[in-house]
């Protein structure tokens, strides 16, 4: 699930489909932390954060919003 997680949050770089790349970027900071990438959880998980802080979402509203968006 890797690749999937990655193309979903770079997606939010070019400004498409925000809420799930901010999802994603979670998932995958939280991969990256499981597997011991601490470089790349730093870069992932700031991105996410930023995300939410350009659109003033707190973390737990954005997840919320993911959330209820993709049907769970």
């Amino acid at each position: 699930m890797e690749e999937p997680l990655r193309r979903t949050a770079r997606g939010g770089l070019s400004g498409q489909n925000i809420f799930p790349a901010i999802q994603a970027s979670f998932l995958w900071s939280g991969h990256a932390w499981f597997t011991g990438r601490w470089p790349e959880l730093r870069q992932v998980a700031e991105q996410g954060l930023r995300w939410c802080e350009e659109r003033d979402l707190p973390m737990d509203a954005a997840t919320r919003i993911c959330s209820t968006r993709s049907g769970q």
